[in-house]
């Protein structure tokens, strides 16, 4: 028997909010979360809703768009926040981070087993972007080849741009699996903000 779609909270912007204004009007057009909300869009997430077990035709309130988080996160990575708790504080006091939920609640608990519980689903996001990126420079040029060497050194990298850019000395969890996938969040951060580079230079 054929399993039905996922049920998920989907982001509404469009829908009306105590506060005197609507989402889609807090951000500019051209703003990082639009690029990374329309970056994510073309990833394959499919691995992030196989697991959603609340599904189409069932009770039961359905969970955060997984969108959602793996937008959140990777913002929040790129702004070199590492906890959940401050991210579920910029969700509901920084304008960047209202609209990237558009309207569905998120806390700390959710965030924080969302960002550990994906190990294969964020290596596999993380092969799609290095696809990306390798195609957008095109591996013939001097600046694609580059690309494709720095991938057998990703780890070190990941840990330069961590502790340099990301202010973070040391991982803020335990356990290896939660390393692993700390790392990746990290990793995909990177490749996407190399991805804006690369197109807004295009």
């Amino acid at each position: 028997m054929e399993q039905s779609a996922p049920r998920v909270g989907e982001a509404d912007r469009s829908q009306l909010q105590l506060r005197p204004f609507d989402l889609d009007s807090t951000i500019p057009h051209d703003h990082r979360a639009r690029l990374l909300w329309r970056a994510v869009e073309t990833l394959d997430l499919s691995a992030f809703y196989e697991r959603i077990k609340s599904r189409v035709g069932t009770a039961g309130r359905p969970p955060g768009d997984p969108k959602v988080f793996v937008t959140l996160w990777l913002y929040a990575t790129m702004d070199g926040v590492g906890l959940a708790r401050e991210v579920e504080r910029l969700c509901t006091e920084h304008r960047a981070y209202w609209w990237i939920c558009g309207g569905v609640a998120v806390n700390y608990h959710t965030l924080s087993d969302f960002r550990v519980d994906h190990g294969n689903a964020l290596d596999e996001l993380l092969t799609q972007t290095l696809a990306v990126l390798m195609e957008r420079t095109r591996m013939g040029s001097d600046e694609g080849q580059a690309i494709y060497k720095e991938r057998a050194q990703l780890s070190e990298r990941v840990n330069a741009d961590v502790r340099t850019y990301r202010t973070m000395n040391r991982m803020l969890v335990r356990g290896a699996g939660k390393v692993l996938c700390v790392a990746l969040w990290n990793a995909l951060a990177l490749n996407l903000m190399r991805w804006f580079a690369l197109a807004s230079s295009s």
